[in-house]
C-alpha cells in the first residue's frame, strides 16, 4: 500500500480468507505445500497483474487459504485480481484434490481442537497459545525467557477458535490529515458489514444466536478469555469514543497493547509471524504497554531463533512496518502503517506526543519518518467470506467488502454529517448496532432509539454510494439494495434452507447438505 497524500493516488489491498473443504465429507482440506506453490504459480502465470500480484498463503492453519499482497491504483482491477485467483484455486482443488472452498466465515460443524492439528507452524503462535508438544516451533527454554512465569501458558490466547474461521480485510489508503476520521466512520459503520455479509450462525454443527459465529472469537468466550493479560480484550474492542485525530486513536491503542514482539535488528524485511524478538515480559500484574515501552531506556529481547537474551532500545521502528497487529476490532477498522525511518525519531518524543494529544506534532513526526514514502492504511476487520455458490453464482457479495469500505472512506464527512442527525451515540454505533446486527433475533430487525438498522443501512449506503464511479458501483450491481429490500443476508438463507432440509433429512445429513451447497459451483 502507497500513503495517499495530498496529492497522490489512493491505493487499494486487502486480504480474503478462504476455507478449504473436501469434497463429499465437507470436513477442512489442508493444502500441502507443494500444491499451495503449484497454485501459486498459476496464479501468477494466468492472473491480471498490477502495483503488485495475488499470493496465495496459508493463514492459521493449512486448510484457511490467504488470497494477499495485492494492490492496486483501480479498485475494479484489485477486485477482479481476486475473483481470478480464487476461481483459478477452485478449480485446481476440484481437480486434483477433490476439494473446493466454502462460502461461510466459520466451518458450520468442525471442531476447533481438530482442526487446529492443522496449524502451520510459525513461532508467533507459539507465544500467542504456549507451548504445544509436536506443534510448536518455539522451544520452552526459550519459550521460559519471554514468560518468567507460566511459560507454557505463553501469552494465555485460545488461539484453537481462529482455526475455523476466514475473513475479507480490505485495505484502503489515508490521507495523514484526515485518517483519523476515516478509521472513525469504519468503527462506526462496522455493523453494516456484519449485517450484509453475515454467513455463519452454525458452531460444532448446531444453530447459534448469531449470524456470525466468527465475530464471537474476539468476544468474552472466545480466544482472549484466558489470556493473562486483561489489557487485551480491550484490543478486541472499538475505539470507546469518535477520534478528533491520530493522537486519540494511538492513545487508546497504544495504552491497550502489551508489547509481544519486535523485529530483528539488521533485518531488509521482516515478517512478524516467523522471525522477531520476543520481548521478555514484566509480572503479569506490571504496567507495560506500548507507550511506556517506548519511553524505557532499554528492554529485554530474545532472538526467537537462537534462544538469545538482548538488551535493546525501543524504536518507533518496534511498533508499526507490520508490527503494528496487536489491535484486533472485530467489529470495525484499524490503521496500519509504514514508515520507512521510523529508526530517525526518537520514541519518548513519539510517545508523549501521543500521550498529550500533541496532533501537529505527531503528524510531523510521521512526515519526518517519511510516511509518504511509506503509507498509513484502513484494514476493515468485520466482513464475513461470501464466494459465489449454485444459487449466488456472481462476484457482488464478496465484492461488497471492499466497495463500501472505499465509498464510506471517500465519504466519510457526509455520512458523520447525517449520524449526527440522528439520536444515536457513538456508542450506539460502535457497540450496541453491532452486537444486535449480528443477533440472529435482531439482525435487520435492529431497532435501537426508534432508528431501524436497515433503514438506516439503506440511507448510509445512498450517500456513500454517491462517491463512487459507475465501474466500481457495477461490481455490487444492486445486490447490496436487495439484501437491504429483502432484509435477508447469507445468513438469513442458510437458516432457511437449513429448516427445509431438516424436514427431509436427519439433522446431521440435512447439516451435509447444506454445506454441500454452500461450496464453490
Amino acid at each position: 500500500m502507497n500513503e495517499s497524500g495530498q496529492h497522490s493516488v489512493p491505493t487499494y489491498g486487502g486480504e480474503v480468507e478462504t476455507l478449504a473443504v473436501q469434497c463429499g465429507t465437507w470436513r477442512l482440506f489442508p493444502l500441502d505445500t507443494p500444491a499451495q506453490k503449484q497454485v501459486q504459480a498459476i496464479i501468477e502465470k494466468e492472473g491480471e497483474h498490477a502495483v503488485q500480484p495475488v499470493n496465495l498463503d496459508y493463514d492459521e492453519a493449512q486448510h484457511i487459504l490467504e488470497f494477499q499482497g495485492a494492490v492496486s491504483y483501480h479498485l475494479p482491477q484489485l477486485v477482479t485480481m481476486y475473483q481470478q485467483a480464487i476461481a483459478t484455486t477452485c478449480r485446481l482443488l476440484q481437480r486434483q484434490c477433490q476439494a473446493t472452498l466454502l462460502s461461510s466465515s466459520f466451518h458450520p460443524f468442525e471442531d476447533p481442537v481438530e482442526a487446529y492439528q492443522h496449524v502451520v507452524p510459525k513461532p508467533l503462535y507459539d507465544l500467542f497459545r504456549g507451548y504445544r508438544p509436536g506443534l510448536s516451533s518455539v522451544s520452552l527454554d526459550t519459550l521460559k525467557k519471554i514468560y518468567p512465569t507460566e511459560p507454557e501458558r505463553g501469552r494465555g490466547w485460545w488461539h484453537e477458535i481462529g482455526s475455523l474461521a476466514a475473513s475479507v480485510q480490505p485495505w484502503n489508503s489515508l490521507t495523514l490529515e484526515q485518517a483519523a476520521s476515516q478509521i472513525a466512520v469504519l468503527q462506526a459503520c462496522g455493523w453494516m458489514f456484519t449485517l450484509l455479509t453475515a454467513n455463519a450462525p452454525f458452531y460444532r454443527g448446531k444453530v447459534t444466536g448469531k449470524r456470525d459465529y466468527r465475530l464471537e472469537i474476539w468476544k468474552g468466550r472466545g480466544m482472549l478469555a484466558r489470556s493473562r493479560y486483561l489489557a487485551d480484550r480491550a484490543n478486541a474492542k472499538n475505539l470507546p469514543s469518535k477520534p478528533m485525530g491520530l493522537t486519540d486513536y494511538y492513545a487508546y491503542v497504544l495504552k491497550s497493547q502489551r508489547p509481544m514482539v519486535i523485529p530483528q535488528p539488521k533485518k531488509a524485511h521482516h515478517n512478524y509471524k516467523l522471525a522477531f524478538l520476543g520481548v521478555v515480559q514484566p509480572e503479569d500484574w506490571r504496567e507495560f504497554n506500548t507507550l511506556t515501552y517506548l519511553q524505557a531506556k532499554s528492554i529485554r529481547a530474545v532472538d526467537i531463533e537462537t534462544g538469545e537474551v538482548q538488551e535493546v532500545r525501543p524504536s518507533v521502528a518496534h511498533i508499526c512496518n507490520g508490527f503494528d497487529f496487536l489491535y484486533y476490532p472485530g467489529g470495525g477498522a484499524r490503521i496500519r502503517i509504514h514508515l520507512p525511518e521510523a529508526d530517525r525519531l526518537d520514541p519518548r518524543l513519539f510517545a508523549q506526543a501521543i500521550k498529550t494529544r500533541n496532533e501537529p506534532l505527531l503528524h510531523e513526526l510521521l512526515r519526518e519518518a517519511k510516511v509518504h514514502l511509506g503509507f498509513i492504511c484502513a484494514e476493515g476487520r468485520a466482513s464475513a467470506t461470501v464466494l459465489p455458490t449454485q444459487k449466488h453464482p456472481g462476484w457482488e457479495r464478496l465484492s461488497i467488502p471492499f466497495v463500501l469500505q472505499t465509498a464510506l472512506i471517500r465519504s466519510h464527512q457526509e455520512v458523520f454529517a447525517f449520524l449526527e442527525s440522528t439520536p444515536l451515540t457513538w456508542h450506539d454505533l460502535t457497540c450496541l448496532l453491532p452486537a444486535r446486527c449480528n443477533a440472529r433475533k435482531h439482525g435487520f430487525a435492529t431497532q435501537i432509539k426508534g432508528i431501524d438498522a436497515t433503514e438506516l443501512a439503506r440511507h448510509i449506503w445512498m450517500i456513500a454510494r454517491q462517491s463512487l464511479t459507475e465501474e466500481e458501483r457495477s461490481l455490487v450491481r444492486d445486490e447490496i439494495d436487495e439484501i437491504l429490500n429483502r432484509r435477508m443476508a447469507a445468513a438469513e438463507e442458510q437458516l432457511a434452507l437449513f429448516e427445509m432440509l431438516s424436514l427431509r433429512y436427519p439433522r446431521t445429513q440435512a447439516l451435509l447438505k447444506l454445506v454441500e451447497q454452500l461450496c464453490m459451483g
